[in-house]
């Protein structure tokens, strides 16, 4: 299994649109063959949003991370971020959920 995470600070005056977005997004990606599932946490105060994407393998992360829908989210975000977009690809070595077993290195 591998994660995606991607951290953000958002303009605070966009913040409503930009959430708005988000979760549109959101329920697109969960329509998306491998992806697992997704965590979203948020500082209000900081207007700081961190994703954590689940992948059932680095070949479906890398194919969606390569795919048009991507870059298009990402050219449309880009009005709403305070800074730029931080992400990050990891295998994931442990966890805690039952169904997602994980070898670790």
């Amino acid at each position: 299994m591998f994660a995606t995470i991607v951290t953000v600070k958002i303009k605070p005056k966009k913040w409503e649109e930009a959430w708005k977005m988000g979760e549109k997004r959101a329920k697109e990606q969960t329509q998306i063959p491998g992806m697992k599932g997704y965590f979203v946490m948020s500082d209000l105060k900081a207007h700081k949003v961190v994703k954590v994407v689940l992948w059932e393998s680095e070949e479906v992360m890398k194919k969606y991370a390569e795919s048009s829908g991507v870059h298009e989210a990402m050219e449309q975000s880009e009005k709403y971020l305070a800074g730029p977009m931080e992400i990050v690809n990891l295998p994931v070595v442990a966890s805690s959920f039952s169904d997602t077993p994980v070898s670790v290195m």
